[in-house]
C-alpha cells in the first residue's frame, strides 16, 4: 500500500469531503456520538470512509475504532486484505478489531447463498465488534453507486413500493446503529480521491464474478443504461430511492395505524395477536393493505430478502377469494394460512425453520431485540428470586432467576430451540425433550418455531413461559445476588432514518 501522511486534505478535493460532511450534518449522522466503529474491508470504499471520519475527529474529537472481518472466502487474498487494514490502523494509529467467519460452512448449513451468508456474518461481527469496544455506531462504506444497484436489484425482484426506498443513511441492524456517510458519494470520485490522498486499497475479484446478480447488474446493466438512456443514471437512481425512501417514511405511520386496526381480537386465534382479521384487511385501500401485509410478514420472521410483489399477491388472493380454510404457499418453508376469518403465517415443516437463525449473545447486564419474534430478552443481576408460573412455553411476557454463580462458567445465549435439544427442569425428575414439553404442555405446532430458549454452551438455561433447569437454579445462599432473566413482547424494531 502506499501511503504519505498529511495533515490536511488536498484542496482538489475538498468537495467531496465537503459533500461527506453535508451528509453527516443533514441526516445527523453522528449526533450524539462520541465513539464510531469504522467496517474496513480494505477496498476504496471502507479506505475513503475512515480517512474522510478521520479528519472528522480534527475537528470534533470524535474516537474511531476499525472493525475488519476475514470472511475465509479468498485464501490469501483474504489474508492479505486484513494484512492491509492492519497496516492502514498502524499508519493512521487507530485501534482495530478483527474477527474470522467461516461463511462457505454457515451457507452451507443454513442453505443460504454466500453473499447472503457473509452479510449476516458481517453484521453479527459488527454487532459483537461494537458492545466489546463500547462504540455508540457502526460506519459503512455504502455509496450512490450501492443505492443505485439496490434499487434495480430490488425492482428485478419485485420488491414493491417500500422497498424502493434502497439503503437510508442510517439504520439499526441487529441492535446496532449503523451510519453511511458516503451514501451520497459516487464511487469514481471516492478512487479518484484516493488516488490523489496516494492511499492504495485492496481489489475484491469476487465483485467481478457476473455470476452474482449484484455484480451482473454493476458491470452490465448499469454501463448500458448509461450508454444507451441516461449518462447519468446512477444519479437519478440514487435520487429517486431517496424519494421513495421519503415517501415511505410518510406511509410508515398509515401503516402502523392500519396493522393495529387488523389485528384479530384476542381468541379468535390459536395464535394470539399474530393473526390477522380478514374482514378489516378487506376494507382497507389496496395499497395500504399490501404495506400492513408487507409488515407484518417481517414482524412474523419471514426474511427481507424474499419479500416481493408476488408474496403479497398470492396473501391478496387468499384474502378475496377463500371463504374456508386453505394454506398459500410462501418463500422457502413458509406459508400463509385462512382459517375461515383469520390469518396466520406458518412455516410448513414447523421448528425446523428456525434452523437457519443463528444464536445470540445476552450479556449480563444487558439485552438483545429478536426481531423474528418479536421479542427483547434481558439480563441483569439483582437479589430475590422469581418463580415463574409456567403460563406456556414461549408465551410472553416471562421472567426467571438462574444462579449467578453458574453464569461464570460461559456465556449465555438466546436461540430457537432445536430438535435433541434437553433440559433438567427445576422441581421435576429428569431430563425432557424440548419437543416433548411442547406437546405435551399443547402449543401449536405451528407456533413452535417461535419458541426460544437462554442457553450457556450446549446446556438450556431456561425455556421461558415454562422454567429454567434444575442445574441453574439458585441456590439459598446466592439469593442476594441472583441472574434476573426476563423477555418481553416489543413491536419489530424498524430502522430508522434521520
Amino acid at each position: 500500500m502506499k501511503s504519505r501522511r498529511r495533515d490536511r486534505f488536498p484542496q482538489g478535493h475538498q468537495g467531496m469531503l465537503q459533500r461527506v460532511q453535508s451528509t453527516i450534518r443533514r441526516f445527523g449522522l453522528l449526533d450524539g456520538i462520541r465513539h464510531v466503529l469504522v467496517a474496513v474491508s480494505g477496498g476504496s470504499d471502507s479506505v475513503a470512509l475512515l480517512l474522510c471520519l478521520r479528519e472528522w475527529v480534527r475537528r470534533s474529537g470524535l474516537r474511531l475504532t476499525i472493525a475488519h472481518l476475514n470472511h475465509g472466502l479468498r485464501g490469501a487474498q483474504a489474508a492479505a486484505d486484513e494484512r492491509h487494514v492492519r497496516r492502514l490502523a498502524k499508519e493512521l494509529n487507530l485501534p482495530v478489531v478483527v474477527g474470522h467467519a467461516r461463511v462457505t460452512l454457515r451457507a452451507k448449513r443454513r442453505g443460504w447463498s454466500l453473499e447472503m451468508a457473509a452479510r449476516q456474518a458481517r453484521y453479527e461481527f459488527l454487532a459483537r465488534a461494537v458492545r466489546r469496544v463500547g462504540a455508540d455506531a457502526v460506519a459503512t462504506g455504502h455509496t450512490a453507486d450501492d443505492q443505485a444497484e439496490t434499487l434495480l436489484l430490488r425492482l428485478i425482484r419485485g420488491a414493491g413500493p417500500p422497498g424502493w426506498g434502497g439503503v437510508p443513511p442510517a439504520s439499526v441492524v441487529q441492535g446496532a446503529r449503523i451510519i453511511r456517510p458516503l451514501i451520497e458519494c459516487r464511487r469514481a470520485e471516492i478512487e479518484a480521491y484516493l488516488r490523489r490522498q496516494e492511499v492504495g486499497w485492496r481489489e475484491d475479484q469476487s465483485n467481478r464474478d457476473t455470476a452474482i446478480l449484484r455484480n451482473r447488474v454493476r458491470h452490465e446493466l448499469l454501463p448500458w443504461l448509461e450508454r444507451a438512456f441516461h449518462p447519468k443514471v446512477r444519479d437519478v437512481l440514487a435520487r429517486e430511492a431517496r424519494l421513495a425512501a421519503d415517501e415511505n417514511e410518510w406511509g410508515e405511520k398509515l401503516t402502523s395505524e392500519a396493522l393495529m386496526r387488523c389485528r384479530a381480537p384476542a381468541g379468535e386465534s390459536e395464535a394470539g395477536r399474530h393473526a390477522l382479521a380478514v374482514a378489516r384487511l378487506q376494507e382497507e385501500p389496496p395499497a395500504l393493505r399490501r404495506r400492513v401485509l408487507r409488515r407484518w410478514l417481517l414482524e412474523e420472521g419471514y426474511p427481507a430478502d424474499e419479500m416481493n410483489m408476488d408474496s403479497l399477491e398470492r396473501i391478496g388472493e387468499l384474502i378475496r377469494t377463500c371463504d374456508g380454510t386453505r394454506i398459500e404457499p410462501l418463500a422457502g418453508e413458509y406459508a400463509a394460512r385462512r382459517v375461515y376469518g383469520t390469518l396466520t403465517l406458518t412455516r410448513r415443516k414447523g421448528e425446523a425453520a428456525t434452523k437457519s437463525v443463528w444464536p445470540r449473545p445476552l450479556p449480563i447486564p444487558g439485552a438483545v431485540v429478536i426481531e423474528a419474534i418479536g421479542a427483547r430478552f434481558t439480563a441483569r443481576l439483582g437479589p430475590g428470586i422469581v418463580k415463574e408460573r409456567g403460563k406456556r412455553p414461549g408465551a410472553m411476557p416471562a421472567q426467571a432467576t438462574i444462579s449467578a454463580s453458574r453464569c461464570k462458567d460461559g456465556r449465555l445465549m438466546v436461540r430457537p430451540w432445536r430438535r435433541g435439544d434437553r433440559m433438567k427442569p427445576f422441581g421435576l425428575k429428569g431430563h425432557r425433550k424440548i419437543q416433548d414439553i411442547l406437546t405435551d404442555e399443547k402449543v401449536p405446532r405451528d407456533m413452535r418455531g417461535r419458541v426460544w430458549v437462554v442457553a450457556c454452551g450446549e446446556a438450556i438455561v431456561w425455556l421461558p413461559g415454562y422454567r429454567v433447569a434444575a442445574d441453574w437454579a439458585v441456590p439459598e445462599n446466592e439469593c442476594h445476588r441472583a441472574v434476573q432473566l426476563a423477555v418481553v413482547p416489543i413491536p419489530r424494531q424498524k430502522t430508522s432514518r434521520r
